[in-house]
């Protein structure tokens, strides 16, 4: 605010008075000189408070006399009454900056005497210093599926407590906002409630684009501010999950760069969620004691055969490319294919309407690239190219080098190709046409007689992955919240395996699939979603080449890597089967009180067991006003194989069925006031109709193969803290598995075993620091424990013929060593005008922890004399200390 004056025109009223009351009186002579026009203030100018008054609590009125020039302007300036401490000089030096309009005297223009008063009031000097101290906050909230303006969305300022809605445009606005960190929180019935801090500098107007997820999609909203040209994307929001889904977790690509470890892949920073366990030597995973092959995964709503290329070291999934990522570690809603263990869900991002985006992130390990932009005539249209390349043949060269890989050990390589263009012909309407084809390699040969490295290879290895996915896809928003959307796709997943050693093994397998879905999402009641659907497809498996006959190998059984003496077999089994299922689920909110419902039902009525599969699943959850959420969820879900020889009519069991998993989960949310949620949760699997196989050759050869006999159990517990503040992060958390299987087949080994992902204990503790005034440059740390898994006992015996045979002791009765593992991750970010760099660098096993990996048997030798030496069991230990470091432009 600043000091207040007043304009007090003496001269000029008295004239008007008198030439008012000279007119009135006819008799009289005729008056002096009248003022027929008065001075008119055109430019204003304010006084500085002199900060001497200001210490000494000096306020007042300040009368000054000016006269003012036939051109408006001040020529004198003299002090009527005055305050001292420095005001009457603040107030002359302020007078001599007026200007007026000129004065007319008699109709003639003329110099005039004015009396001008400044106000100094220090009140108003204290009321300035708080409007410095403030900003505004301003932006528009859209959907963020259509980019729909959204009117009547609750927008309010968590540290005011002062909020208002959105207009038909959808924007708002604050004023005189607290300069520092606020938290904006946006509420629309129907959408899922976004919690965003916006960090406001005093004087600062901040813009932003704000998007809402209706709340049949993910909760994950990315907002943009509109200082910043390039994709803002800021972690996933910490809330308790949506409605009755428990087991849940949802990620960004921000998430992934705050996971030290994460090697820049999805599937790596999921496989540090609770209640995931497995190793750092590749992405592969089992959930809540299921078998890696029981999770289901998707992209865009295409579930997928093999996400997992380079024999795990990568995945197929783009993180510069992710929008959104959900995962469910127990009970997925019906929407999704039925699973024994877990769902994963990605979907890619789409561009925004009218501007223009993209990243180029280049490391070590890999490349990555996206550009994302608007096109067509009104730019609501827009592209979305993207793509990425590992040459990780540096890596391998330092440690072929330091002797830790031998000489011919060759390195993987994984490429990718990805494009997206989205039509939109209405508000409310879009039209998608995706296609994405990864191809990768890895290539290992033994290493030459006398290295002695750490990565050894025994004999020749090739693998090679290529996955074609093309789909398109029409999506209507619906009133309410609600969405119909139809989808065609085509998925082809080709793999080859060749392996060179004590005998040739060669497998070429290909999974084909061409199908369509639709999905209905409606709310016909308040507070109700609907969502029915049916997902219809062609399913083709083949599979050629020679492949170990593994039908007598004991089931579940966790060995060292090593020549057993199985056997080969010709399989070349070429199937095609039907597929299809039917959803329905309903939601309901505030069924009583505070208690929330969800019911639904996946009838499967085409798949390759040709069977009618009926999962039904439930959800209860109840919201305490203490931001308390209790949930029960559960169902029952079916898979069906898809291995190939399990289904072979020569080699298998073509009448084998779908195995059966009963999920059951008790989970508590707790949400703190200070921006934590502790989150607790038990959980039960029952497992029957499990395919199994018999553990001696006689039995095969008697006619017995796969069967449905088996059973099983997984039980346990995850608990974990997450905590978020301006500049700090902290993380938590620490799993209990128990789980066993049963085979009825069995003759030698125990019937019941623990597989081997019965990993009892894992934890993990990290955090983030921010770090300077800018905020710029950001620190993570992160400590990873699991007790070791099972492996089964071996010894190498003479098979009397002077050779040697590796023979299995009991199954799965020992255990691997406890895994450790610190990473490390730091990144340094600037910006510029239109574009910001970052560079970041990352350390994984930072103290070069020789954790067991797996045992591996060599091969046996023959010593001068010509005698067999009998082969050693070595083991092949975590990854040593692993550096690396990359640049990342972002516009």
């Amino acid at each position: 605010m600043l000091p207040s004056r007043s304009v007090i025109l003496f001269a000029a009223v008295l004239s008007l008075a008198f030439g008012t009351w000279c007119h009135a009186q006819e008799d009289e002579p005729p008056p002096g000189p009248v003022l027929t026009k008065a001075p008119t203030l055109v430019q204003d100018a304010v006084p500085e408070y002199p900060q001497a008054a200001i210490d000494a609590d000096v306020e007042g009125d300040v009368q000054l006399q000016i006269t003012l020039g036939e051109d408006g302007t001040v020529t004198a300036v003299t002090v009527v009454s005055g305050q001292g401490s420095g005001l009457d000089e603040a107030a002359a030096e302020a007078a001599e900056r007026l200007l007026f309009t000129p004065a007319e005297v008699d109709g003639k223009i003329q110099a005039i005497s004015i009396y001008y008063t400044f106000s100094f009031r220090l009140a108003d000097v204290r009321a300035a210093v708080e409007v410095a101290a403030t900003g505004e906050i301003a932006g528009v909230v859209q959907d963020r599926e259509t980019g729909e303006a959204l009117k009547g969305v609750t927008v309010s300022l968590g540290e005011r407590n002062q909020s208002e809605r959105t207009g038909l445009d959808g924007s708002f606005e604050f004023r005189q906002v607290n300069a520092g960190e606020i938290t904006v929180v946006l509420f629309l019935e129907g959408y899922h409630r976004l919690v965003e801090r916006v960090e406001v500098g005093p004087g600062e107007r901040i813009e932003v684009v704000s998007t809402l997820s209706p709340e049949k999609e993910s909760p994950n909203i990315t907002v943009v501010r509109g200082r910043k040209p390039w994709r803002e994307v800021e972690r996933a929001e910490l809330s308790t999950t949506p409605t009755t889904v428990t087991s849940h977790f949802t990620l960004t690509r921000r998430d992934i760069d705050f996971t030290p470890g994460g090697m820049e892949d999805v599937i790596q920073a999921v496989g540090r969620q609770p209640g995931v366990v497995g190793d750092s030597h590749y992405g592969q995973f089992w959930i809540r004691g299921g078998d890696s092959g029981d999770t289901v995964f998707y992209l865009d709503g295409v579930a997928l055969y093999n996400p997992y290329h380079m024999a795990g070291f990568n995945s197929v999934f783009n993180p510069e490319l992710l929008d959104t990522f959900q995962g469910f570690t127990a009970a997925a809603p019906a929407v999704y294919r039925d699973s024994l263990s877990g769902v994963l869900d990605v979907r890619y991002l789409e561009g925004t309407p009218g501007r223009w985006d993209g990243a180029i992130d280049v490391s070590v390990l890999s490349a990555k690239a996206y550009v994302a932009g608007a096109i067509g005539p009104r730019k609501r249209s827009t592209i979305v190219l993207g793509g990425r390349r590992t040459y990780m043949e540096p890596f391998f060269a330092v440690m072929r080098a330091v002797g830790l890989a031998g000489d011919n050990f060759l390195t993987p390589q994984f490429g990718e190709l990805y494009g997206r263009y989205v039509m939109r012909p209405g508000d409310r309407t879009r039209i998608r046409l995706s296609a994405a084809l990864t191809d990768d390699l890895l290539h290992l040969e033994e290493s030459e007689e006398g290295d002695d490295p750490t990565i050894d290879i025994e004999g020749k290895v090739r693998m090679k992955n290529r996955m074609f996915l093309m789909h398109g896809d029409f999506i209507h928003e619906l009133d309410k919240g609600g969405s119909f959307s139809t989808t065609i796709s085509y998925l082809s997943d080709a793999s080859e395996r060749d392996r060179r050693g004590a005998f040739d093994l060669t497998d070429h397998t290909l999974f084909r699939r061409t199908g369509g879905r639709m999905d209905l999402h409606a709310s016909p009641f308040a507070n109700n979603m609907l969502s029915v659907g049916m997902d219809v497809g062609w399913l083709e498996l083949f599979n050629e080449g020679d492949v170990l006959d593994e039908r007598s190998s004991p089931t579940w059984a966790a060995l060292p890597l090593g020549d057993y003496g199985q056997p080969s077999i010709h399989v070349e089994p070429r199937l095609g089967f039907p597929d299809g299922a039917l959803y329905v689920e309903d939601d309901w909110l505030g069924v009583v009180g505070g208690l929330d419902m969800r019911a639904g039902l996946r009838w499967s009525f085409a798949n390759p067991t040709h069977q009618q599969l009926v999962s039904p699943r439930l959800g209860l959850a109840y919201n305490f006003k203490s931001r308390t959420t209790i949930k029960l969820a559960g169902g029952l879900y079916h898979q069906s194989p898809l291995d190939t020889v399990v289904l072979d009519p020569t080699f298998g069991n073509p009448d084998i069925q779908a195995e059966r998993n009963v999920h059951a989960v008790l989970g508590i949310d707790q949400l703190l006031p200070f921006g934590a949620l502790i989150r607790a949760e038990a959980y039960y699997k029952w497992m029957d109709n499990l395919v199994v196989n018999p553990d001696t050759r006689e039995a095969v050869e008697g006619g017995t193969t796969f069967t449905n006999d088996g059973t099983g159990w997984a039980a346990g517990m995850d608990i974990s803290y997450q905590m978020r503040t301006g500049r700090v992060s902290a993380v938590a958390q620490y799993s209990l598995l128990f789980t066993r299987r049963t085979n009825p087949l069995n003759t030698v080994q125990p019937q019941t075993v623990a597989p081997g992902q019965d990993q009892r204990h894992t934890a993990l503790i990290g955090g983030n620091v921010v770090i300077g005034p800018e905020r710029a440059w950001i620190v993570s740390l992160s400590y990873q424990y699991h007790s070791g898994r099972p492996v089964t006992p071996t010894q190498a015996a003479l098979d009397g013929t002077g050779g040697y045979l590796l023979t299995l002791g009991e199954l799965n009765s020992e255990r691997y060593g406890n895994f450790h593992e610190i990473n490390f991750r730091s990144e340094v970010f600037r910006v510029f005008k239109k574009t910001k760099f970052t560079a970041y660098v990352e350390v994984m096993n930072m103290l070069n922890f020789k954790s067991d990996f797996v045992y591996i048997w060599g091969d046996a030798t023959v010593d001068e004399e010509g005698n067999s030496q009998a082969p050693e069991l070595g083991v092949f230990t975590q990854i040593p200390i692993r550096p690396f470091f990359g640049m990342r432009l972002e516009f």
